[in-house]
């Protein structure tokens, strides 16, 4: 699983094709959301000890949600509104790639280091959203600006929904 982890953070395009083609990668696609929100969470523990466990949990949980939320709108942009005569994808194809696009977030464990650790945890970000640019477009069979446009879109949509909940509870 670290191998292909390495492979994912690599943005190698041939990974990202073998993991859409082969479904008995979504139990480790899974675990690879799990341990990117599990470290984070431990990061975010130390730099901020005021965290808890119950949020660490809820953090993970979170995590998890939002990883089926983007796969399940990234699919439904790409196939309805920026999709080409050659879209084709399923649910599960788009957890598979995003699972492991997830990657990058392993580094926000070391948040908590004083002036690099938060510059890592942005770059972490910025690269796991590089990643699922490279996932969607090998999920979908697109070029990289359609990837791009639905990437965006995608992003834009969660990114409301986080806001929407964070401002419900």
């Amino acid at each position: 699983m670290w191998q292909r982890m390495l492979r994912a953070a690599k943005l190698d395009a041939a990974f990202y094709e073998m993991v859409e083609a082969d479904p008995s990668y979504l139990r480790e696609s899974f675990l690879v959301v799990v341990v990117a929100a599990v470290t984070s969470g431990i990061g975010m523990t130390i730099a901020y000890p005021g965290e808890t466990v119950g949020r660490l949990l809820t953090g993970i949980l979170a995590t998890l949600f939002f990883w089926v939320a983007w796969a399940g709108i990234t699919l439904w942009v790409g196939t309805n509104i920026t999709d080409t005569a050659e879209t084709r994808s399923d649910m599960g194809e788009m957890l598979r790639v995003l699972g492991y696009a997830h990657t990058p977030q392993v580094l926000i464990l070391f948040v908590f280091i004083p002036v690099l650790g938060p510059l890592l945890a942005s770059a972490a970000s910025v690269w796991s959203l590089f990643a699922g640019v490279v996932a969607i477009r090998q999920a979908l069979d697109f070029n990289t600006a359609r990837a791009l446009i639905t990437t965006f879109i995608g992003w834009v949509v969660v990114l409301a929904l986080r806001m929407l909940l964070l401002f419900l509870f």
